[in-house]
């Protein structure tokens, strides 16, 4: 099959990874034969109506795709369903079902093909399996007995066609983008013990589905596997299973199964919504109040999306107004890139800070982290505007010993950076990230206590108009905490700076001058201005001599 491409037939051709898997197939010059419940009339290949539970329907599909090609050179089994509910909630006849499609109609399609590929002497079975069969799913007990169990049919095929020419093998794909869990069927019993941690496990399964692999990354599989010289025993498709696979392997059972319970949420209490400790959020275009939805999203009382989920489990939004981020469409090649970028940042940043602003880094720290055990003290959540990946608020954590954080809400404009964030404080309970202009900081006016922005004046194209709104939002006892770097006043380092600018680095080079001019411009008045180096630490709060 190295020379050219050949006859394959796929079950559950019609939707999610089959298709996917069939398409690129078509595309790559195979002859695709498909196999599904229901037969579309547009797939761009022959589908027939074909249900894998019906023994002679599977018989007859092998058939006919056989007298027509004289040949068959693989099958490719994506055939199957899940059903949702406890081992306890099922009963035996709904098992039997999913067992009777899921690992018979399996074994159904193996044994029509088997004899073909022996007479042949060659041929590939692609048996597909699960990330789920690695680690048991709660709630999807069954799914999971059904896929364990077509792996181990895999392994005593290997065993059992050795020299007979066929190769087969296993896949086993990570969490990918199908309906396969949405449309899952439910048991028909509820038992009430179940039902919140079912609901728990259900949130997760979507967030996992939501950021999970595109159905390509399985199609590309299936055809690296039709294309080797010799096949593996098995694929893993997806971070998520070879990391399942590793971590079961190497770590001890107990502790193994303690981060089984963490990743779906087993045993944890229901969530309390972030947003009860937060300042009030309203929508940033029409300015109305947000209340939280089911979904996790934040609504008008019309139901407007104002804020929506970008990951529920990281607690991490978007402005549903604004325009999908400049990132959204980077190519793989450009990512890896932003990611190396994003680690070396830090460092390259503090060098920086040192040498040409000859900025204390603890000093800085301790200024940040006391504005947060302030606010902790005074029982209001933090903002921090331009939070970046969250290095600096760690750091500052640790330099100023705070022990107990307050509710945090952290804003940024790169997604990227807000998910390194989030992850940093992701056992911090009291946390949300929202990915935000700063200037249309969908937060009520004159309701926060405590703001922060530490360095991110700099890259904000206009800092007037930030400081103006960030004033706006401030209490009549709420403080804004800032740390600004200012031109050092030496010929070579300001050269470096305004270099820097015109590359759109930094957006400008500040003297103490413009800082000063720039609060008094936003109705800020100072109340406390520490020098570090070339670095300004400033408190204002809203001045009562404004206009």
């Amino acid at each position: 099959m190295t020379e050219q491409a050949g006859v394959v037939l796929i079950t559950g051709a019609a939707s999610g990874m089959g298709l996917a898997t069939a398409q690129l197939l078509s595309e790559r010059g195979y002859a695709v034969e498909g196999a599904d419940l229901v037969a579309p009339a547009d797939a761009g290949f022959p589908v027939a109506a074909v249900d894998v539970a019906d023994g002679a329907a599977v018989r007859r599909w092998v058939a006919d795709v056989t007298a027509r090609h004289e040949k068959v050179d693989a099958l490719i089994t994506f055939a199957g369903y899940a059903i949702k509910g406890a081992v306890e909630e099922t009963d035996p006849d709904e098992a039997a079902a999913l067992l009777n499609v899921n690992l018979l109609g399996t074994a159904r399609a193996v044994r029509a093909v088997l004899p073909v590929l022996r007479g042949q002497g060659a041929g590939r079975v692609v048996l597909v399996s699960s990330g789920a069969a690695i680690t048991a799913m709660p709630f999807g007990g069954w799914y999971s007995a059904s896929k364990a169990a077509i792996e181990k049919l895999g392994e005593a095929m290997r065993l059992e066609t050795a020299g007979t020419g066929i190769q087969v093998t296993t896949l086993v794909p990570g969490w990918t983008r199908t309906p396969i869990f949405t449309s899952a069927r439910e048991t028909r019993i509820r038992i009430d013990e179940y039902r919140g941690a079912a609901a728990e496990v259900d949130r997760r399964l979507a967030d996992f589905l939501d950021h999970g692999q595109e159905p390509a990354a399985i199609a590309d599989a299936v055809a690296t596997i039709l294309t080797a010289r010799r096949v593996r025993g098995t694929y893993r498709v997806g971070k998520d299973v070879r990391r399942s696979h590793l971590a079961r392997r190497l770590l001890p059972a107990a502790l193994y199964e303690r981060s089984v319970n963490d990743y779906y949420g087993i045993g944890v209490s229901a969530p309390v919504s972030t947003f009860t400790t937060m300042p009030p959020m309203i929508d940033p275009a029409s300015r109305a109040p947000l209340t939280e939805a089911t979904d996790g999203s934040l609504v008008t009382a019309d139901g407007t999306v104002g804020l929506q989920v970008l990951d529920r489990r990281l607690r991490l939004y978007r402005d549903a107004n604004a325009a999908p981020p400049a990132d959204a469409d980077r190519k793989d090649t450009i990512r890896l890139a932003y990611r190396i970028y994003s680690k070396a940042y830090p460092i390259v940043a503090t060098l920086l800070f040192w040498v040409v602003w000859r900025g204390n880094l603890r000093a800085l720290g301790k200024f940040c982290g006391d504005q947060m055990r302030s606010a902790q003290t005074k029982g209001t959540a933090f903002v921090e505007v331009g939070v970046g990946d969250g290095s600096l608020t760690k750091f500052a954590v640790r330099t100023a010993k705070v022990k107990n954080l307050p509710s945090l809400l952290f804003v940024d404009l790169s997604p990227d950076m807000l998910v390194k964030a989030a992850k940093r404080f992701r056992k911090a309970d009291n946390m949300v990230a929202l990915v935000q202009d700063a200037t249309t900081l969908g937060l009520a006016p004159g309701s926060v206590r405590s703001l922060g922005c530490y360095g991110a004046l700099h890259v904000f194209p206009d800092p007037s108009a930030v400081l103006h709104h960030l004033a706006g939002l401030l209490a009549d006892d709420g403080e804004l905490s800032l740390s600004v770097l200012t031109s050092p006043g030496v010929g070579w380092k300001d050269r470096l700076i305004e270099r820097a600018v015109s590359t759109g680095t930094i957006t400008s080079n500040f003297t103490v001058t413009d800082v000063e001019q720039l609060l008094t411009k936003a109705g800020l008045e100072t109340v406390e201005t520490v020098h570090n180096g070339h670095q300004l630490l400033i408190r204002t709060r809203r001045s009562t001599s404004a206009a």
